[in-house]
Parts: C-alpha cells; structure tokens; sequence
C-alpha cells in the first residue's frame, strides 16, 4: 500500500519542523561557531547518536 500524498506531506513537514529545533538548539549551544560549522556539527552529532541507538538496539545472537 503506498502512503497517501497528505501523510507524506504532513511527514515531511513534521521532519522540517524538528530540523528547525535541532537548528534553534545548536544555535544556542554552539553560539560561538559559524552558521556552516555549526550546521555540520549538530548533523554529525546526530547522526552519530541514530548509529549509537541502532546498534544498542540490534540483537547479536
């Protein structure tokens, strides 16, 4: 079943709203860095943190 148009939409701008509070977040925490810096730090950041969490949740037996 494919999803429909509005759920993708309403994802997408549910993704773009938390893009914007992880901005707002990384603006106030690393006020010193520039805008460039500080954009790829917080990806880096999280995207390390999404690997963390995959890998404590995946099962090695």
């Amino acid at each position: 079943m494919q999803p429909s148009i509005n759920t993708t939409g309403s994802r997408l701008r549910r993704g773009e709203q938390y893009a914007e509070k992880i901005r707002k977040l990384g603006t106030y925490a690393y006020d010193d860095i520039e805008a460039a810096s500080r954009d790829r730090l917080m990806a880096t950041q999280f995207f390390h943190l999404q690997s963390s969490l995959a890998l404590s949740t995946t099962s090695f037996n």
